[in-house]
């Protein structure tokens, strides 16, 4: 990905300072800990000019990001909103991608941070649809990432701060290095919480679904959007929480967040070859992916399906898969891995087969 197309200005704690002249030190507390808070909004060029979507209650959230950890911004809404047209007027931007964060920026250096000074930022450029140009249209190959979303008792996912993103950056990580687009999170209850950066809903007979504020989610400003214009055509909606199993019988899924808007097809989730598949049996085994835990003889594995046209010798005749196994054996506490292929249409026999043939070692 190419770096970020440069504006002239940057706003920077009052002042608009050139792009390359807004930088802060090494030893700033948000370096070390994460320490920030921050919003992505949009600006579109309509027919009346440059319009900023939704900006008072996206500035209006980054105040309330704060406030969870104790912090107080030293400007107010009105005053960030102001700065962000000015900073479009100046940088002669329409349809542009604007960034404000707030961090603790360069005082003390220990994990205690109220002593720390509030910097605040707004940058604005061009950039265009997060998960590709023809993710609306089309669709994006998607899957369940093994990495469990934030609880709401540890990192509060209500406030967008910047430290809650590295779980983020693993499921994405984890998704584009396994050949998706996107991955999805589950919350602590192994309910359907929302993508890296995106809230999800699914359209089921008519009726729109979306995972409660409790599932871990991000109050999504797009979300609230999406629910009111859908209420507003007459859908039936109903936030509550949602099995993982909802992202296969889903009649379409598809994914809200103010970098851009992705529809995902239930055909195309969690691997690639679905639709290929031949056997009942194989696809439950892909909806259980990416990691399977399976019990049998006191036996616990987690499992690794790949597709196998990336393994050596694949086959093309045949639908074949393939799993690495991370087995764990009570009786001794060890733990192997086993390599197993198998065709579609017997894949649980042939894993409990490798899994009993282990123990018998």
């Amino acid at each position: 990905m190419p770096p970020l197309p440069k504006t002239e200005y940057i706003w920077m704690n009052g002042d608009f300072v050139a792009w390359d002249d807004a930088r802060i030190h090494v030893l700033s507390h948000v370096v070390h800990y994460g320490s920030s808070w921050f919003e992505g909004i949009r600006a579109y060029n309509t027919q009346k000019g440059t319009a900023i979507f939704r900006l008072h209650e996206h500035m209006k959230r980054l105040h309330l990001s704060a406030k969870i950890y104790h912090s107080k911004l030293p400007y107010s809404v009105e005053e960030l909103c102001e700065a962000t047209a000015e900073l479009v007027r100046r940088n002669n931007l329409d349809d542009c991608y604007l960034r404000p964060v707030a961090f603790r920026g360069y005082g003390e250096l220990g994990v205690y941070p109220l002593n720390c000074p509030i910097d605040v930022v707004i940058a604005g450029w061009k950039w265009g649809k997060y998960l590709g140009k023809d993710a609306l249209e089309q669709g994006v190959d998607v899957c369940v990432s093994s990495w469990q979303r934030l609880s709401n008792s540890s990192m509060p996912p209500f406030s967008k701060a910047g430290g809650n993103y590295l779980n983020s950056q693993l499921i994405r990580i984890e998704a584009l290095q396994n050949g998706f687009s996107e991955g999805i999170g589950l919350d602590q209850h192994g309910c359907v919480s929302e993508g890296s950066g995106e809230n999800i809903f699914f359209v089921q007979d008519g009726t729109i679904y979306t995972p409660p504020l409790s599932a871990a989610i991000l109050q999504g400003i797009t979300r609230s959007s999406v629910l009111t214009i859908a209420k507003n055509l007459g859908y039936p909606i109903v936030e509550t929480a949602l099995p993982r199993t909802m992202l296969y019988t889903a009649d379409e899924v598809f994914f809200s967040g103010t970098a851009g808007l992705g529809r995902l097809s239930p055909g195309h989730l969690d691997w690639p070859g679905w639709n290929q598949l031949d056997s009942v049996a194989a696809r439950w085994l892909f909806i259980a992916s990416p990691y399977i835990p399976i019990l049998r003889n006191s036996l616990v594995c987690i499992a690794y399906p790949f597709h196998q046209c990336d393994l050596p010798n694949s086959t093309k005749t045949k639908p074949c898969l393939s799993i690495m196994a991370e087995i764990q054996c009570p009786r001794t506490g060890g733990y192997t891995w086993r390599h197993v292929n198998f065709t579609a249409n017997r894949p649980f026999h042939c894993i409990f087969t490798a899994l009993e043939d282990w123990t018998r070692r």
